[in-house]
């Protein structure tokens, strides 16, 4: 049995577990007070995150309702390059707990939570420029065959 929407329906998940990873930090623990302003830097990762995602189940609709063809190879680097991301930010390396540090580690430890959050979302970025090289491909292939 084959499932139609299975491409579309694995970057939902993948969506749905980015938005709603984030929905506990927008509270603050401080009785009273129920809000969190988010740096600008925050709000535009979040976006471009939740934006590309949503590309991704769109694109992945549409090839599947016009019967285009879908590289598995292709979507499984797609994949496996966004999904660490999701990860991360499921679990975000600042909500670990550690036993009290100098200031020299601390910053050692911000200083390599920025390179791996560099990182993650540059190959975030190429998932995403490979699935739209498959989206382009499949469509001229589409429409050179008619």
């Amino acid at each position: 049995m084959k499932l139609k929407h299975t491409h579309a329906f694995i970057f939902l998940i993948l969506l749905i577990l980015t938005v709603f990873s984030q929905y506990n930090t927008g509270f603050e623990a401080t009785p009273g007070w129920h809000a969190v302003i988010y740096p600008p830097k925050y709000l535009i990762q979040m976006g471009f995150v939740i934006l590309s995602l949503l590309f991704a189940i769109i694109g992945y609709t549409i090839l599947t309702v016009k019967s285009a063809d879908i590289s598995l190879k292709s979507f499984i680097f797609h994949f496996i390059f966004t999904a660490p991301l999701v990860v991360a930010l499921l679990f975000p390396m600042q909500s670990i707990s550690v036993p009290p540090m100098s200031e020299a580690e601390v910053q050692n430890i911000l200083t390599q939570t920025e390179w791996m959050e560099r990182i993650l979302f540059s190959l975030f970025a190429i998932g995403l420029l490979v699935f739209m090289v498959n989206f382009i491909r499949s469509f001229k292939s589409r429409s050179s065959a008619k």
